[in-house]
């Protein structure tokens, strides 16, 4: 079961809450409360990034990750 903020057609319709055998998927408000956390969490961690920076922290480059390309030789 799902239900929803608006009428299910509508383009301004979002999903509120999924429920299924009993057993809530997904909630709305859980949502918002989660990506807040999220948000917060990754504004934590840039602060602490650019104060170890500013105080003379040590610092790495940006490490590229190698490019694994596959070939396949069974084909005629």
């Amino acid at each position: 079961m799902v239900l929803w903020t608006d009428h299910p057609l509508s383009i301004y319709a979002k999903a509120e809450k999924t429920i299924i055998d009993g057993t809530v998927y997904f909630d709305l408000e859980a949502d918002k409360a989660k990506r807040e956390a999220i948000k917060a969490e990754k504004n934590k961690l840039i602060k602490w990034m650019l104060s170890e920076k500013s105080g003379g922290g040590k610092t790495r480059e940006p490490m590229k990750k190698d490019r694994i390309d596959f070939e396949c030789e069974t084909l005629n």
